[in-house]
Formats: structure tokens, C-alpha cells, sequence
């Protein structure tokens, strides 16, 4: 690139490991689609970043020189990880879905195929919240406790690809389900002082968008257009008990159990009670330990999707 406005550009991340495996094929398709759309006069920078830092200077030195759109060719990992840069600012953000989850594209209802995921990306943008805890920012649902266990477990699995890989970690890590202690505080636009609950939750999820782990509904009423986040704590309960209602969080039908708590705030603090170092996870990726402050940052994200797409709640 050259130095100055490059408003007219556009920058294509692409994961280096989705190059690899089944998801190549539909990387490349994307790639070819983005080239014969974007037209004959627009210019094209595609970037694979071999890390993670890499990735993070790359996007941030994109959206210094003025960027007008980056488009990213993967899951909720990779967009999580370039939204720290978009976050902001005016540069518009496109999705083509190729990753593990894609929770985050899924809730805007964005196409899976990529031609049509392509056309999408460089078409019209709208503005989203997002979730911001300091100075780092998270698209879809932050989790601690039980989830962000399962999220680190499916993580190190390389077998099975896809969705059902969340299942299978959620199965495996049953027998280490223990609840925790935490101190949770709302704070509500117009409501002076902060609501505080103690709980002694296995699992508290934040969410600026409904799902999670590959269609997990946890937060299943969220909307990044409300300037909120909403809130789900299931309480300490049996790993039978999980195991019995575990198919309910794919419908959303789980927030009926009286096992679980739903809220919804501008921002929340979660805190543990105890010395142990807990940790959080926004969209599958580590966002640091406990105590942590998550707000909803109102039409903080210009991202490109359909206009007209709401999705109802579910379960409700």
C-alpha cells in the first residue's frame, strides 16, 4: 500500500490454516469471488498473517492509512481479532464464514456459500454494537466459567471439524464442572448505582449477539442494535443434570430452567469471590482473567450485512 487515504481499497484477511483442510476449498471459491465482484478498477490486498500480533498490526496499519473496507475469510477467531483494529472507526468490516463456529456471521444471517458471502462483504454496511471490556473488544458472547472451558478444550482439538466439535468438548469436560463463586454488578443507563447479584454460578455468558460454540443459543434474546448486553448465569448444577438439558441451548429454551438467570445492562462487572485466576473468552478467543468490566458500546462496528435481517428471539 501506499502511504495516505486508500478509501477505495479494500484488505482480504485470510487464515492461514483455513488454507489447509476442508475449508480450503471454499477460501479459495471466496477469494475468486471477492477478485471478479469487487471489479476491474478496485484494488485488492490479500493478507495472510503467520500470528496473531501480525495479524493485529497488519489490520491496524490498514485502518490508519484510511481502508475503506477489510474483508475476512474465516470464523468469529479471525474477525475478533481484526475488529480491534475496525472497531471505531469508518472502515467497514465484511465477513465470508469459513470458520469452525461463525456464530457472529450466523447471527447477522449472513450466506455461507461463498459467492454469495462475497457479494454480501463489498455490498452495504450498517452500524452494530459491540462489546468492549477496556480497551479490547468482543463481536458476539464473552463466557467464563464451564463455557470458557469447553471453548479452550475444543480449541486444542484437531477432530471433529466443525460445529459438533463444541459438543464433544462440552462432553469431555463434565467431569471438571465446579461452580464459582462470583460477585456480579448492572448498571443500567438513567438507573444510578449498580444492581449487585452473588451467585455461585457454573456458568455466567455476556452477549452482544445470541450464540455461541457452533449455535449454542446462551444468550438467545440478545440484539446488537439495543445498546445492551444480556446476561445468562446458570447456576451450580449436577453434570447430570447439564447433560439432560444440554440439547435445550441450541433452541434457546434452556433460559426456562430454574437453574438459569437472564438480565439485561448497559455494562456488567463480573468478580470472583475467591483467589483463583479465572479466565474470560470473547468470541472463542482469550480475554484476559477476572475481575473485568463488559459494556455495550452502542453502533461501535460498520459492518457489512443485509439491512433488513432481525432475527427473533428464541425460546421467548
Amino acid at each position: 500500500m501506499t502511504q495516505g487515504t486508500e478509501s477505495g481499497h479494500t484488505v482480504v484477511f485470510v487464515n492461514p490454516a483455513a488454507r489447509k483442510g476442508r475449508s480450503s476449498t471454499r477460501t479459495a471459491r471466496a477469494l475468486d469471488a471477492l477478485v471478479r465482484q469487487s471489479g476491474p478498477t478496485s484494488a485488492l490486498r490479500v493478507v495472510g498473517a503467520s500470528s496473531v500480533a501480525e495479524l493485529r498490526a497488519e489490520a491496524a496499519a490498514a485502518v490508519d492509512l484510511g481502508v475503506g473496507r477489510i474483508v475476512v475469510i474465516g470464523g468469529d477467531g479471525l474477525a475478533h481479532h481484526v475488529v480491534q483494529a475496525v472497531a471505531g472507526s469508518t472502515t467497514v468490516l465484511g465477513i465470508i464464514p469459513v470458520g469452525t463456529g461463525n456464530d457472529f456471521a450466523a447471527a447477522l444471517g449472513l450466506p455461507r456459500e461463498p459467492s454469495e458471502a462475497a457479494r454480501v462483504a463489498l455490498g452495504p454496511d450498517r452500524c452494530l454494537d459491540l462489546l468492549r471490556r477496556g480497551s479490547t473488544w468482543g463481536l458476539s458472547v464473552a463466557t467464563t466459567g464451564f463455557a470458557a472451558a469447553v471453548n479452550e478444550r475444543a480449541e486444542a482439538m484437531s477432530w471433529p471439524r466443525g460445529a459438533s466439535r463444541y459438543s464433544i468438548a462440552t462432553m469431555l469436560e463434565l467431569p471438571r464442572l465446579a461452580p464459582t463463586e462470583l460477585v456480579l454488578r448492572l448498571e443500567t443507563d438513567g438507573v444510578e448505582g449498580a444492581i449487585e447479584h452473588r451467585v455461585r454460578a457454573s456458568l455466567v455468558a455476556v452477549g452482544n449477539t445470541a450464540s455461541f460454540g457452533g449455535g449454542m443459543q446462551i444468550c438467545p434474546a440478545a440484539d446488537p442494535t439495543d445498546g445492551l448486553v444480556d446476561i445468562t448465569v446458570i447456576d451450580a448444577v449436577g453434570r447430570l443434570e447439564l447433560m439432560a438439558h444440554f440439547r435445550r441451548v441450541f433452541r434457546g429454551t434452556h433460559v426456562n430452567h430454574p437453574a438459569v438467570s437472564v438480565y439485561r445492562a448497559t455494562a456488567i462487572t463480573v468478580q470472583s469471590v475467591g483467589e483463583d485466576k479465572i479466565s474470560m473468552r470473547a468470541d472463542g478467543e482469550a480475554w484476559g482473567e477476572l475481575p473485568c468490566r463488559i459494556e455495550a458500546v452502542p453502533a461501535a462496528l460498520r459492518i457489512a450485512a443485509p439491512a433488513d435481517n432481525q432475527k427473533a428471539p428464541v425460546g421467548q
